[in-house]
């Protein structure tokens, strides 16, 4: 997803914790803009790229599955972090939850 400008996510996942690393493996937010905030209020599974701007996780306790390169990053308490690298599926291989 690319974004242009100041962006809070808050979308609400309906995936089981299982598939959080999967998903992280293969989504990435990317702000273009210069000096802006991505503000993360929910539970995100993915990399964040911000090279030049503020990323602020987690205000109160959620969950953050991926990396993040930004500027300026914001961890708050409770929060809790996975590294996951960005590594996506290739369209020609189907994963299934037994494969997990």
């Amino acid at each position: 997803m690319h974004i242009n400008g100041d962006f809070t996510w808050r979308a609400k996942t309906d995936n089981n914790a299982v598939e959080y690393p999967l998903i992280a493996q293969g989504f990435k937010l990317i702000q273009h803009a210069h000096g802006k905030r991505m503000y993360i209020d929910n539970m995100v599974a993915g990399s964040i790229i911000a090279p030049h701007s503020e990323v602020i996780l987690a205000q109160s306790r959620k969950l953050y599955y991926g990396k993040i390169y930004a500027e300026k990053i914001s961890v708050h308490q409770y929060a809790k972090l996975y590294h996951v690298d960005f590594n996506p599926i290739p369209n020609n291989l189907t994963v299934s939850m037994k494969d997990l």
